[in-house]
């Protein structure tokens, strides 16, 4: 026979593990049969609930076992917890001619496994705002029920008394309601710290049933101006107002760019339901975005460095792209350069305009380790060519001097 004893409550770290933990015990393990034996582990007909309808976290569906002499027997025992907390049960092995034994079963229930997983990106040292609409109903937690309790006893469930349930101020919810206690892992998110679940079923007037969510302040959440949200599939749910009422918010402010990871853990006030959600936000870097301008006679060049500096653990490896019209005047000396950790390396941008005149470009650096980006604005003015040369005659008055002058062709043009 198995008997129950009431969970103790979890740790920080416990949760309520809704996927199927299997296990066996060895019977007799400190004991051998000299004769055959015959034992009873039973009675186990018809799997026992407790006061919120979830079967109780250890079943065995054995309820007479056959030990040979000098023989062992494994007795498949299971552990599917519903609840938070520590469970105990004890395992009593009845036979008459050699007695009884008991096995002491300790489970530990854990956090369940992700029920969906979401990915957004921003922009780094930017607040972004992640809105999701969750179900009302646990698929997770109905197919876990449908593992131990057959089609009867889950007809019999259905005609219980469903036990009041009340939210985090005592108010009584209604059956088509759930509140939940939420939990957030990582620092750079915040959020509400409860939320109230509205089953979509429609009303006498043909319409939709109601919902309240409140914040940490007890107030109502309103929309954030700016915030990206989308459904995904899985713990996403529900169209129109139902969606909108249903909806979890929370905030992220990344520092720098990176990727966040976050856990939420949603927990109704008698731990029976428990969900955990898993969200990445990916902060981009955002685009550094700078200008230079270039002056030089025409026929002239300037050239000007643009440093890369690594302080960084790891090489990097930084693309550039020239962007400029037809037979622009701005060159690179090369597209793409290695920086060593902890080093500098530059790209050479020249500008050498073949005549007055005025033209631009864009430069962009793309540093394809930590995806940073550096877009440089380019203005260049071509201005009056300088004198070619400073040329002195002498000559006598009266008498004609003749002087040849040196005429250079810099373009591939005659």
């Amino acid at each position: 026979m198995i008997n129950y004893d009431k969970p103790k409550q979890a740790t920080a770290n416990g949760g309520a593990a809704q996927a199927k933990k299997g296990g066996s015990t060895s019977a007799p393990a400190d004991k051998k049969l000299t004769q055959d034996s015959k034992a009873s582990v039973g009675p186990t007909t018809g799997v026992q609930t407790n006061k919120y309808g979830l079967p109780e976290p250890f079943t065995c569906k054995l309820e007479t076992i056959k030990i040979r002499k000098n023989q062992t027997v494994n007795v498949p025992l299971l552990f599917l917890p519903f609840e938070l907390g520590v469970h105990k049960c004890f395992v009593v092995f009845v036979d008459e001619n050699v007695g009884e034994l008991q096995y002491t079963i300790i489970g530990k229930a854990e956090l369940p496994e992700v029920m969906d997983s979401f990915t957004e990106n921003c922009n780094a040292e930017e607040t972004f705002v992640i809105r999701k609409a969750l179900n009302f109903k646990n698929e997770k937690l109905e197919q876990a029920k449908n593992q131990v309790l057959d089609k009867a006893a889950l007809a019999r469930l259905k005609d219980l008394p469903v036990p009041q349930q009340f939210d985090g101020k005592g108010r009584p919810l209604t059956n088509d309601q759930k509140y939940f206690e939420i939990e957030i892992s990582h620092p750079a998110f915040s959020g509400q710290s409860n939320i109230l679940l509205t089953q979509d079923q429609p009303t006498a007037g043909g319409g939709k049933t109601s919902s309240m969510k409140e914040d940490s302040k007890g107030k109502s959440s309103t929309p954030k101006v700016g915030t990206k949200g989308g459904n995904s599939n899985g713990a996403l749910g529900g169209n129109g107002d139902l969606a909108a009422l249903n909806q979890f918010e929370m905030t992220v402010n990344p520092t720098k760019p990176a990727t966040y990871p976050c856990f939420v853990i949603l927990k109704s006030l008698d731990r029976t339901d428990i969900r955990l959600y898993e969200f990445k936000v990916n902060a981009i870097p955002q685009k550094i975005k700078a200008q230079l301008e270039f002056k030089v006679p025409a026929r002239g060049q300037v050239t000007q460095e643009i440093p890369i500096v690594n302080n960084s653990q790891k090489e990097w490896t930084v693309t550039a792209v020239l962007d400029q019209a037809k037979g622009g005047c701005f060159s690179l000396a090369r597209n793409q350069i290695t920086v060593k950790k902890g080093t500098t390396e530059n790209f050479l941008l020249s500008f050498r305009p073949t005549w007055v005149t005025n033209v631009t470009g864009m430069l962009t650096l793309n540093n394809k380790n930590t995806g940073e980006v550096y877009e440089y604005e380019l203005k260049g003015a071509g201005e009056e060519p300088l004198a070619e040369d400073h040329i002195v005659l002498n000559c006598k008055a009266r008498e004609t001097t003749k002087h040849f002058f040196e005429i250079k062709n810099p373009t591939d043009k005659p």
